[in-house]
């Protein structure tokens, strides 16, 4: 599954950075220097599946041994994700971007010959250095950065929390909030694509990229892959 997700990114970048260098004909330069971009993004993101070895975890309650060890094999469907970021271009060919995306794919957990399956709530933020290899309105691009991840997969980790307080009109009010499970993850990317600046103020860019996320738990590294359209405003 790796090895074929590698060869997948690698084929896709190798295509958007041959088919820039096509079609920028347009000898026309654009002006990027010094000037910030908002842009909203869809996505289409994947996860590769993964294991976390030799896991403990406690029976149901008519199980004659209360405790087992065993593999939690996890996989996550592909998932259209949404976002948001900004952009600021230092000149006309190195730029800064930060961008977050939200989704809730599906996913399924097997340990033990139990299975379950949800949607879990994925949100991702990065921050890269961008190099515009042309000063023309179409051009290919590189870009590398780091960021963080975080999964909220929905599964409770305790019991219910219960919150009471006064409200002025209806009285007392009670609420309850349940844990669950989450993880916090580092991550690094890199990805490559093709910019068109459409005009003076708004710009279309299509990018694949490619993240390396530290889990936490003994998971080790999750690989993702992302194919990212965004629309910007440029001013």
């Amino acid at each position: 599954m790796k090895t074929k997700n590698t060869k997948t990114l690698i084929a896709l970048l190798a295509g958007l950075t041959c088919l820039g260098r096509a079609l920028a004909q347009d000898h026309h330069e654009v002006d990027r220097a010094h000037r910030w971009e908002f842009f909203l993004l869809g996505q289409y993101w994947t996860a590769e599946d993964n294991t976390i070895p030799n896991v403990t975890l406690p029976q149901d309650p008519i199980s004659i041994i209360p405790k087992a060890t065993a593999d939690i094999n996890f996989k996550f469907e592909g998932e259209f994700m949404y976002g948001f970021g900004f952009a600021y271009n230092f000149n006309d060919h190195l730029a800064t971007r930060f961008e977050f995306t939200f989704g809730n794919p599906k996913y399924e957990l097997e340990w033990n010959n139990s299975k379950i399956t949800g949607r879990a709530w994925v949100t991702t933020g990065k921050w890269n250095l961008e190099y515009n290899l042309l000063k023309r309105p179409l051009t290919p691009f590189v870009s590398a950065g780091i960021g963080y991840s975080y999964i909220d997969t929905g599964i409770p980790s305790g019991p219910p929390e219960y919150w009471v307080w006064w409200d002025y009109y209806w009285g007392p009010i009670v609420t309850v909030t349940q844990p669950t499970v989450t993880e916090w993850s580092f991550n690094y990317n890199a990805a490559a694509g093709l910019r068109w600046d459409i005009s003076d103020t708004a710009v279309v860019r299509l990018a694949v990229t490619g993240n390396w996320i530290q889990m936490d738990s003994n998971a080790g590294t999750e690989n993702t892959i992302e194919t990212t359209l965004s629309y910007s405003w440029k001013w």
